[in-house]
């Protein structure tokens, strides 16, 4: 029995923490000193999803080739999802500019 308990607690571990990032909301605390959405993607985005939106691999998706309506990409923005940071401090408005920024880059973030 005593072999097994660091396995068995690295389970636990394991199990407690994708639960932690499965569920909870992780908040960037990004604020944006501008409106111009190009400067937020670059200030904001850019860092994970790159400049061309291409992403860096499984944690930062390739912008590319999701396919998400203006409204999901403000809703994405707004509350996080996984590993994507949420930013409620970004105002509604700056962040329809920036979706519609994201959608004009022709990321594919609006596909048909």
């Amino acid at each position: 029995m005593i072999k097994w308990f660091p396995f068995i607690l690295l389970v636990l571990l394991i199990i407690i923490l994708s639960f932690f990032l499965i569920f909870s909301e992780y908040r960037d605390d990004y604020e944006p000193t501008t409106t111009d959405s190009a400067q937020i993607y670059n200030e904001a985005c850019a860092r994970c999803h790159g400049e061309d939106g291409k992403g860096s691999g499984l944690l930062y998706p390739d912008l590319v080739e999701e396919s998400f309506s203006d409204e999901d990409v403000i809703r994405i923005l707004k509350t996080g999802k996984l590993f994507m940071p949420a930013f409620p401090q970004i105002p509604d408005s700056v962040l329809k500019n920036l979706a519609n920024y994201m959608t004009g880059r022709k990321f594919g973030i609006n596909k048909p």
